[in-house]
């Protein structure tokens, strides 16, 4: 975990990799992508924008699922709509997110 977001969600970092997870209410911003949802993608979420919060006007991303839960991503066991040569529906396990990590002395 990093940190939260505007609308209190929490955001997080693949250890080692350039992949972020975050929860966008409205991924383009104008309405039409007003499916809440948690995404992964490869550029960090904005921590002050409500809506769109990789900045792109558009919903493009990594992978995805719907969900009005901000809390938490689904844990355990879910399909995720994911890119790959192509969009497809794949398992995804998420296990008991660790918490954040204290800041250094």
């Amino acid at each position: 975990m990093q940190g939260t977001t505007a609308s209190g969600a929490p955001y997080y970092k693949a250890d080692g990799a350039d992949y972020w997870l975050y929860w966008d209410p409205d991924c383009n911003g104008g309405g039409s992508g007003g499916t809440a949802r948690w995404i992964l993608d490869t550029g960090a979420p904005s921590t002050t924008a409500t809506s769109d919060l990789d900045g792109d006007g558009n919903c493009r991303f990594q992978a995805r699922i719907y969900s009005d839960d901000s809390s938490s991503p689904p844990q355990g066991l879910a399909v995720w709509r994911a890119y790959c040569s192509g969009w497809t529906n794949t398992d995804v396990s998420i296990n008991q997110l660790a918490p954040p990590s204290p800041p250094s002395p």
